[in-house]
Order: C-alpha cells, then sequence, then structure tokens
C-alpha cells in the first residue's frame, strides 16, 4: 500500500490516486471487465466478489459503517479498525500503518471459514522455508531421488530446525500431496527410522506449500530443487 511513500507518509489524497482509477473516489473493488462478457473465469471471479463484499459488509457492519465501495470507504474502515493510523503532518492529515500490524482476527469480527483460512495461512508461512529444504533432499548434488530414510531428528539437523518443526513440515507436504511417508509421522519418536517418498512425475519443483497465484499465473516463493 506504501510503494513510493517509503520516507514520508502519504495523505489519504495521495494514496488514493496512487492505487485507483479515480482516486479516493474509485473502487476498492477489482470488478469484472465488462468489455468481455465471454471471460471464462467471469463467473467464478463474479461469486468471489459477491463472498468479499458480504465479509466486507460485516466487517463494517462491526464498526456501525456501510459496506465500502471506494477506496476512501476502505480507508475510513481500516482507520476504524486500528490497522492505519491518521496523524497530522506537514502536508495535511497522513496515512501510517499500525505496528506491529494486528492479526485480522483481533479488529475484524471472522467467521468459522476465514479463521481455518488464516491458520492455515499462518501455518504455511511458517512452515514454507522448511518444508522447500525438505524437498531439496531429494536431489543431493543434483542427483533426484524418488525416496529417502531419515527421521526427524535427522531432518530437523538438516533445515536447521528443532524436531517438531521438522514434523510440521513433513506433515504440511504429506498433507499437500507432495510426499508419503511409510510410518505415522504424528506418533513417532524423533529418533524413530522411516522412509519418505516423491513422486518425480510431477516437474514441478516446489512443495505446493510454497506455491503462491498471482494475476499473471503461478509464481513460487522459497527454495527450488536444483535441475
Amino acid at each position: 500500500m506504501y510503494a513510493g511513500f517509503a520516507e514520508t507518509p502519504p495523505t489519504r489524497e495521495e494514496l488514493g490516486a496512487a492505487i485507483a482509477t479515480g482516486g479516493l473516489a474509485g473502487s476498492c473493488w477489482d470488478l469484472p471487465d465488462p468489455d468481455d462478457p465471454d471471460d471464462p473465469d467471469r463467473e467464478e471471479a463474479e461469486a468471489a466478489l459477491a463472498r468479499a463484499r458480504a465479509a466486507a459488509a460485516r466487517y463494517a457492519a462491526h464498526y456501525g459503517l456501510d459496506t465500502p465501495e471506494t477506496v476512501d470507504d476502505l480507508v475510513t474502515l481500516l482507520v476504524a479498525a486500528g490497522v492505519l493510523l491518521e496523524t497530522p503532518g506537514p502536508a495535511g492529515t497522513v496515512l501510517s500503518p499500525v505496528r506491529p500490524v494486528p492479526r485480522p482476527g483481533d479488529v475484524f469480527p471472522l467467521d468459522d471459514t476465514e479463521r481455518q483460512a488464516l491458520a492455515d495461512l499462518e501455518r504455511r508461512h511458517t512452515h514454507g522455508r522448511g518444508t522447500a529444504a525438505v524437498i531439496g533432499l531429494f536431489t543431493p548434488r543434483g542427483v533426484r531421488l524418488t525416496e529417502i530414510t531419515t527421521s526427524q531428528g535427522r531432518l530437523a539437523r538438516a533445515i536447521g530446525q528443532d524436531t517438531e518443526h521438522a514434523r510440521q513440515c513433513v506433515l504440511q507436504l504429506i498433507e499437500d500431496g507432495d510426499l508419503t511417508a511409510t510410518a505415522d509421522v504424528t506418533t513417532l519418536a524423533g529418533h524413530n527410522v522411516f522412509r519418505l517418498h516423491r513422486d518425480q512425475q510431477d516437474p514441478d519443483p516446489y512443495p505446493a506449500a510454497i506455491r503462491h497465484r498471482t494475476e499473471a499465473g503461478p509464481t513460487r516463493t522459497g527454495l527450488p530443487e536444483s535441475p
């Protein structure tokens, strides 16, 4: 939100001009292109937009506000929620983020689905680098392996984390379908040996836990395998 304002916090007007056509009066929603009614993803995009509007209406009502429609409405909601601060500055009232940034559940009334999605996102963020490091063990010196024999303790030493963190990384990879294990990892002691298997038919070198999407298509973050 603050790209281009690294040194001086923006006013509402400056922020609006930077992030939306129409400035503060511009829509805060990513609306489907009205000139492309045959877009195959249009129905899915409209359904996602409806869900987002419903959630925003719930958040806004929590602070006695109407559903945000414009950038100015959205800024007002974020200020009311304590996510942004408005403070007097030389050029007028400026916006700055609250530090530390509050968790969504601390400022908005999340439903069960949103709470679960947030928990999954936080878990993936916590274990993203570790899961990539575990996948990297299948390509020692550039040689692709389909199976490794290991233990929680060995994995922990290999990825530079403790045993429980290594366990959670493996469980994440199993849940996402990147790996299978010959034992129930949830109950194994740190010294117990087991085997991990990876299907090398999948050409994607990144574990699903660190895959993300952007409007331009799939992108990856983390540590890829060696080619």
